[in-house]
């Protein structure tokens, strides 16, 4: 026979794979059934014996009831709630609650308005504008741009707060590889 033909025909032998699992897989049967045996050997044993039930007495509950106490202290009558006064004290509660709230925003609005004034001012002091001589006349264009200090009472004055809060930072729990699997 020639070389090729008996190359093609004989197959060749895949290597063993390890059988990992078999151990275990004896190792849990034994088990069990041990404890399959020594249950029926219990249910056995224990079927031959007659057990006493244990009944336990019937005690009460440690402390004293409320109708003790009431009969103690000479109170007989009845637990009544007023539930109208403490709706009342609540809303009054709530109320004073918000008033402050308002206050403390009022406050907090000053106080915002006088520092953006502040600035302004500082700003204004700090830019390096080209001064003007001492004894020239004002023109029109630096009147009209100017505003009166009625026209600053009367115009409306718009605060915007914008509070920014950093997003938390949660770790990642899965990791996704950088690189593919490999084929099997």
């Amino acid at each position: 026979m020639p070389a090729e033909t008996n190359a093609s025909t004989a197959k060749p032998k895949r290597p063993a794979r390890p059988r990992f699992w078999v151990g275990p897989l004896v190792a849990g049967a034994c088990f069990a059934l041990g404890y399959g045996i020594t249950q029926r050997f219990v249910l056995i044993r224990s079927g031959l014996e007659q057990s006493e039930p244990q009944s336990f007495k019937a005690r009460a509950f440690p402390g004293e009831s409320l109708e003790a106490l009431r009969l103690r202290h000479g109170e007989t009558g009845t637990l009544e709630a007023d539930v109208a006064a403490k709706e009342l004290t609540d809303a009054k509660a709530s109320k004073q609650a918000n008033e402050l709230k308002k206050a403390k925003l009022a406050k907090e609005l000053k106080q915002q308005k006088a520092k953006e004034e502040a600035d302004a001012s500082t700003d204004l002091l700090d830019s390096e504008l080209p001064l003007e001589a001492p004894n020239a006349l004002p023109t029109e264009a630096s009147e009209l741009a100017q505003p009166t200090p009625a026209a600053e009472l009367e115009a409306p004055v718009m605060v915007e707060s914008v509070v920014v809060e950093p997003e938390p930072v949660e770790p990642e729990l899965f990791v996704i590889p950088l690189e593919a699997p490999p084929a099997p």
